[in-house]
């Protein structure tokens, strides 16, 4: 490196920062792009770090990997950079602003990148007690939906989206299982909002069955994952007879011990309305007097 501490811009060697430590994988094709336009025009923007944390000698990345990447695949030994040395929770919020401002990810990323943005907010900005003697439950409703929308307008302010659209993209990643997100990165599921949203309402194991099937190319998208995955039958249409448990299926993961058991009982009663009573028995001819 030829800078130190307090110095804004400077240019740091590139082996000696690391950059293992990102909130989504860098985008090989977007990489070979970025380095045909530097090796033509240069670095346009610097990339940002900050020193190590775990005693070794050398940098973190904190934002600009795809730039790093580029720089590397061009062989360059040095790359412009500006130095900072925020906390981790605010070196990881300069990596999430700058990918959220850049409108350079996918449907699934923005929300995941949001949602962890939400979980580091909620750290930065610890809940406060509010006044008057409101029960627990009640009191810590109210402070979670405080949190919640100076959260969602923080976020709308910075990086230019609605408040509605930060909440339901939290929403999603929230519902999304982590090994399905994993599975669809990558994949035209990762862009498609519509289908995301019809995913996140199935179980988590249904959700990495029908995700599994479209990474490993055996389907394209959700309707014919459905029937690859054996979760259909061919044509994709759900028989007659399954046609309501299919319905009711993807919300009994949601549902709480008082509502399963209130949906048994109203089973169970059900049930036995449609049960025919047993016929008496009838009395034996000729029997004795």
């Amino acid at each position: 490196m030829t800078s130190a501490p307090g110095s804004p811009l400077f240019l740091a060697e590139i082996a000696a920062i690391d950059a293992s430590k990102r909130l989504r994988p860098t985008d090989p094709a977007r990489v070979e792009a970025l380095a045909a336009s530097m090796n033509e025009v240069g670095q346009q923007q610097p990339i940002v770090v900050r020193p190590r944390t775990d005693g070794a000698n050398g940098l973190t990345l904190v934002a600009g990997a795809h730039r790093l990447e580029a720089a590397a695949l061009l062989g360059w030994p040095e790359i412009a950079a500006i130095w900072v040395n925020p906390s981790e929770a605010e070196a990881r919020l300069i990596e999430i602003d700058e990918n959220l401002i850049r409108n350079e990810l996918s449907e699934i990323d923005r929300a995941v990148s949001l949602a962890e943005r939400k979980r580091i907010y909620e750290a930065l900005h610890p809940e406060t007690k509010h006044g008057g003697k409101r029960p627990k439950a009640l009191k810590d409703q109210v402070v979670n939906f405080t949190t919640w929308s100076r959260f969602s307008k923080d976020a709308a302010k910075r990086i230019g989206l609605s408040e509605s659209t930060v909440q339901k993209a939290v929403r999603l990643a929230v519902a999304l299982s982590p090994d399905a997100i994993a599975l669809i990165r990558g994949t035209a599921l990762a862009d498609n909002g519509t289908h995301l949203k019809e995913l996140a309402a199935l179980p988590p194991d249904q959700q990495v069955k029908l995700a599994r099937e479209i990474s490993e190319g055996r389907a394209s998208n959700l309707a014919k994952a459905r029937v690859t995955s054996g979760m259909v039958p061919e044509g994709g249409a759900v028989r007659e007879e399954e046609r309501l448990l299919a319905k009711i299926e993807p919300m009994l993961p949601r549902m709480s011990l008082a509502d399963l058991q209130a949906l048994s009982a109203m089973v169970a009663s059900r049930i036995a309305a449609l049960t025919l009573p047993a016929k008496p028995a009838r009395a034996k001819k000729g029997g004795a007097a």
